[in-house]
């Protein structure tokens, strides 16, 4: 198993953040201007109103910040580790399905019906003789046409954790 240094982690936390920084950037100005209007209603008489649209400036943003930022940093910070202490191999294909998610719609007096459909590729492969598996889905038809039992797909996962391998898709576009 794979020991990240003290270092790294503070790499990839400082990474994660440049990258979170216009999340922060976007609400400051509205958590200043919230301030700000909840000082003057402090100072003035029967501002209520003040109150509501001063409480409602500052609140917002930090619902977003919290309710944004924990899966946004997460998700950087795992790309970075990724990164630099990720291993490529090749899967196999090992399962091919179309999840029919098509729905009706009442458009006016016709019924329309909207075809959706998920095209779910499932691989599995091999490390320190344990077979992991895990399934991945394609927006396009003709790259999962293109695609075949049996066939190798290019992957990406950690070392201490093979269970979440990602598929690379672009490489899948790539090769079509």
């Amino acid at each position: 198993m794979i020991t990240v240094s003290i270092v790294d982690k503070l790499n990839f936390i400082f990474e994660s953040f440049k990258k979170n920084a216009a999340i922060f950037l976007f609400t400051i100005p509205f958590i200043l201007v919230g301030s700000i209007v909840f000082y003057f209603a402090t100072q003035a008489d029967e501002s209520f109103g003040m109150y509501v649209f001063a409480i409602t400036f500052i609140v917002v943003p930090v619902l977003i910040i919290l309710y944004i930022f924990p899966s946004s940093f997460m998700h950087y910070y795992e790309q970075a580790l990724s990164k630099k202490y990720g291993y490529y191999t090749k899967a196999t294909i090992v399962n091919k399905e179309i999840e029919d998610v098509s729905y009706t719609r009442r458009d006016g007096r016709s019924v329309v019906t909207i075809e959706n459909y998920n095209y779910i590729i499932t691989y599995a492969f091999d490390y320190k003789s344990v077979t992991y598996s895990n399934s991945f889905s394609v927006e396009d038809k003709a790259v999962y046409d293109d695609l075949k039992l049996q066939s190798s797909i290019p992957i990406k996962f950690l070392r201490q954790a093979p269970e979440n391998a990602t598929v690379l898709i672009r490489n899948l576009v790539k090769k079509k």
